[in-house]
């Protein structure tokens, strides 16, 4: 599978700004909207033709979610019917039942972990790989925040190697890891995520950035590495 450009957006105005942008995807954070219900309705109907992932970020892993995971858990019930793929961490109490609901509605996961402190080692993330990959999931997701080069250039080749076997979606993050969100995708990570309007998480590209470095041939980056 070649990797899927994904336009965050949180809000309706920027699903009516999809009209001139072409992502393969859409992800509506769910936790950054007063009234997630209805506006998923409305982007839905302004988005047509685009899949959406459907993202309820809780706080303790970078979120705007700060009630309770049963309180997610029946937010997730109202959503899913309307999105096509749903996002869920790893380590949230929630997890199993989550992906139960999405396979009851016929709908894919990603199973994702954030770290906004540090890049764990890659014994770690080997066990975060193996860990989501018993829930056969449609993708692996692994966003950890780069402190110094040699983090930045450890992920990467754990990137290169094990988006091999599995379908990783590997972003490096902060200021360190910004060259990653464009250069990662060329290397086998099968998830690009960029913003419309606003930054959602550090070092974020902007969509339209993605979508005009995806016309370049990927054969050509390769050969700079």
């Amino acid at each position: 599978m070649k990797y899927k450009t994904i336009a965050v957006i949180t809000s309706i105005s920027d699903a009516k700004l999809l009209k001139n942008i072409h992502p393969d995807l859409i992800e509506f954070r769910a936790d950054l909207k007063n009234s997630p219900l209805t506006t998923l309705k409305k982007i839905k109907n302004f988005t047509k033709k685009l899949k959406i992932i459907c993202t309820i970020r809780p706080k303790y892993e970078g979120g705007g979610y700060y009630l309770s995971e049963n309180s997610r858990l029946k937010l997730f019930e109202k959503l899913i019917p309307f999105c096509d793929i749903v996002d869920i961490e790893l380590y949230s109490k929630i997890l199993e039942k989550v992906i139960v609901l999405a396979q009851k509605n016929r709908k894919k996961t990603i199973i994702s972990y954030h770290n906004f402190n540090f890049t764990p080692e890659n014994s770690e993330l080997k066990k975060i790989i193996s860990r989501a990959s018993k829930f056969k999931p449609w993708a692996v997701k692994i966003a950890t925040f780069i402190k110094k080069d040699k983090d930045f250039w450890r992920l990467f080749d754990f990137c290169k190697k094990y988006s091999k076997k599995y379908r990783l979606g590997i972003i490096p993050m902060g200021q360190k890891g910004t060259p990653g969100r464009i250069l990662f995708p060329f290397f086998g990570s099968k998830l690009a995520y960029g913003y419309i309007s606003k930054t959602v998480a550090p070092g974020q590209s902007d969509i339209n950035a993605l979508l005009k470095l995806k016309k370049i041939d990927p054969e050509k980056i390769k050969k700079l590495f």
